[in-house]
């Protein structure tokens, strides 16, 4: 299979998944059978098949699953019934950084994945006008929460015919953890091409491939299809823009942090122990009906993995410098 970014052909197999075990990763069958079979024939009918790979490019290094498609409406309501959206990340702290000026009032931002519109509430601190931001987004609840705060806010799809007569609108775009679950990216670059005006700029963050090579290594998380797509690299990002009229301006790894580390390894080690694992402890607690006794059994739990874990944080210590969670980019238009 070549690379959807350099078209290389020197591309090799990392990991292979069934549907059925992408299924469990999302939607344990121990604790919704129901779902989970759902879960697992939409996800074959996604990949046209029962099995997908995870594929790394030799040249660029770039990562993509193989069917490269990306999860669909219904796949997202059977995985993720509920949804939450932080209220800070790292990546947003460093975006209004490099975007602070003191015109900002007259520039034009969109923002692909807004969620409750937090990054734009601190854009809008910084300068922005609410009048002048357009904000994609797909659940209900967050259209309305943007709209109530003044954002022009819609379900669309930036690739879709509802942007296609649109250019040089937007003097920033904004897309914060969304790349990755996205395929048909000559068609995204393009169009990210086309909205920029003359100089502007595109500010993009993914899951920093390094953090993710360790998880997958250590009996962390797995990055599973078809929710994550794709695993960016700086040369990745280099190549597809250019084609596209756009040059790599800046890329910066997320500061690794211990302290926000360690919870974290705790917690996506026992998730993945109760995904492969159902007969684990970790696997039977998370089956508990939710409520205090659940939570406090899980915390035990957690806690006595703490030992086992300790070699997996020396691992982590020794590549501490590319181990932040996020890979940050900024694009400008030629």
């Amino acid at each position: 299979m070549d690379c959807p970014i350099c078209t290389s052909s020197s591309t090799q197999k990392r990991m292979h998944v069934s549907a059925s075990r992408a299924a469990q990763h999302f939607v344990p069958r121990e604790g919704n059978p129901q779902v989970n079979v759902e879960l697992t024939s939409h996800i074959s009918d996604l990949w046209s098949g029962k099995d997908c790979e995870i594929r790394i490019c030799r040249e660029c290094g770039f990562g993509f699953a193989w069917p490269f498609v990306s999860g669909d409406a219904r796949f997202y309501n059977l995985a993720y019934p509920s949804v939450s959206y932080p209220r800070m990340k790292w990546e947003f702290a460093r975006t209004i950084d490099a975007v602070r000026s003191p015109d900002l009032s007259s520039k034009t931002a969109l923002e692909v994945g807004a969620g409750y519109g937090f990054f734009l509430d601190q854009l809008c601190r910084a300068g922005f006008s609410p009048a002048n931001i357009v904000a994609i987004e797909y659940n209900d609840g967050a259209i309305a929460e943007l709209r109530s705060r003044g954002y022009a806010a819609i379900a669309s799809d930036l690739r879709s015919e509802d942007f296609a007569n649109k250019r040089a609108e937007f003097d920033f775009i904004f897309m914060f953890q969304v790349v990755e679950h996205m395929a048909d990216l000559e068609a995204l670059f393009e169009r990210l091409s086309v909205l920029l005006r003359p100089g502007g700029q595109v500010f993009i963050a993914v899951p920093n491939i390094n953090r993710t090579n360790y998880q997958e290594a250590h009996g962390s998380l797995l990055d599973m299809p078809p929710n994550h797509v794709s695993r960016w690299t700086g040369e990745a990002f280099a190549k597809i823009s250019s084609r596209h009229g756009l040059r790599l301006v800046e890329i910066e790894i997320e500061p690794f942090s211990f302290s926000v580390f360690l919870p974290m390894d705790i917690r996506y080690s026992h998730l993945r122990r109760a995904q492969e694992l159902p007969a684990s402890s970790s696997g039977l607690v998370r089956r508990m009906r939710r409520g205090n006794a659940r939570k406090l059994l899980e915390i035990a739990v957690m806690l006595s993995s703490i030992p086992a874990r300790l070699p997996h944080w020396l691992a982590a210590y020794r590549q501490r410098e590319k181990m932040g969670a996020s890979l940050w980019v900024k694009l400008q238009k030629i």
